[in-house]
């Protein structure tokens, strides 16, 4: 079955072989499904030869977030039907609104923000900076357009999928005026 693999580092499809207990990917990584001495599930990463145990710090239904070698990653892994409907629904949303929600995609601080109601923005442009895990994420712009209400300030801790602001589709008369 293949699997759509999205974080804030990678996006690729994988592809997914079971064999017992282990798990093949098409990127040549092995996971190894094994029951430690109190018979709990354990999870190796195998790759060139070395097992690393990988620990589950949170799960839900499509997000996990995995801790590997202290290093801790958020990812959201998607079957293919599942990502269709994903797509389709996140296009719908904009194409109909011409607005965009911008969300907390972790748990964390909100450390800076970048900008404030009315701005332009660009797509891409820093919006806000979350602190999460020790590590400062950058969340930024999904498209061109206004910022909407605010609805955190700095130094706000902030759940997963938090409403952070609203980005507006700019209208003809705010573009003709830049």
């Amino acid at each position: 079955m293949n699997y759509s693999l999205t974080s804030a580092f990678i996006e690729r499809e994988l592809g997914a072989v079971v064999h017992g207990t282990t798990v093949q990917l098409s990127n040549n990584v092995s996971m190894v499904f094994e029951r430690d001495e109190n018979n709990e599930a354990v999870v190796y990463l195998v790759r060139d030869g070395k097992r690393r145990p990988i620990v589950v710090i949170g799960d839900d239904d499509t997000d996990v977030q995995l801790s590997v070698n202290g290093y801790t990653y958020s990812a959201e892994a998607l079957s293919d039907r599942d990502k269709h409907f994903h797509n389709l629904l996140k296009e719908t949303a904009t194409t109909k609104s011409g607005n965009m929600k911008v969300v907390a995609p972790m748990p964390g601080l909100l450390k800076t923000v970048n900008v404030k109601a009315g701005q332009h923005v660009k797509k891409g442009e820093r919006l806000f900076i979350l602190e999460a895990m020790k590590m400062e994420n950058d969340i930024k712009s999904p498209m061109d357009g206004v910022v909407g209400t605010l609805s955190a300030a700095p130094g706000t801790a902030v759940e997963k999928n938090f409403l952070l602001c609203m980005i507006e589709a700019p209208t003809e008369s705010t573009s003709s005026g830049e």
